[in-house]
């Protein structure tokens, strides 16, 4: 259980780091709470857990899935930036 903790902890990292470089562009532009909101709002998508939301709780087809995945994660990326 333990070792199953620790790898959920690394790929959660991984993930953070991951949308830190490909965000960096845009963070001197904003505060570093506006930063941190963005980043971790999202981490959301880049997990399974929305793919199953939109498949087996909205019953999209996969495209549909998809494309309300990244109309989502925009709208996020726009709001954010307009804060900033």
């Amino acid at each position: 259980m333990f070792v199953v903790v620790i790898r959920f902890i690394f790929v959660m990292r991984r993930r953070l780091a991951w949308l830190e470089k490909a965000l960096a562009p845009i963070r001197a532009h904003c505060s570093t709470a506006a930063f941190k909101r963005l980043v971790s709002t999202l981490a959301v998508f880049l997990g399974v857990e929305c793919v199953v939301v939109m498949r087996d709780i909205c019953a999209l087809p996969p495209r549909s899935a998809q494309q309300n995945v990244r109309w989502a994660a925009r709208a996020i990326l726009r709001a954010a930036l307009a804060e900033c």
